[in-house]
């Protein structure tokens, strides 16, 4: 992995524009800001959101890099993708 685990004390509004996936790995993997009972507030801390749903902050920093990561192996570059589909056309 090439990035570092977030820092648990930034509020979360930072946390999602550094890892964009961050909402949807805490939703999938710990339903936490699907809905109202679970929602965080974005001024809140990722330490915060953990210890208002009493989860690991360790584990839930992990995913969320984890996601990041992954999401990032997703990602094509404008580049890499116009050099396929020349190939493609050759």
């Amino acid at each position: 992995m090439n990035a570092t685990l977030p820092d648990p004390n930034r509020p979360m509004r930072e946390l999602l524009d550094e890892f964009p996936s961050a909402r949807r790995s805490l939703f999938a993997a710990f339903h936490i800001g699907g809905c109202q009972s679970c929602a965080f507030s974005e001024d809140d801390s990722l330490a915060e959101v953990c210890r208002q749903h009493d989860l690991d902050l360790q584990t839930v920093s992990q995913t969320i890099l984890q996601s990041h990561e992954e999401e990032k192996e997703l990602l094509l570059s404008p580049s890499t993708s116009r050099g396929s589909s020349t190939q493609e056309k050759a």
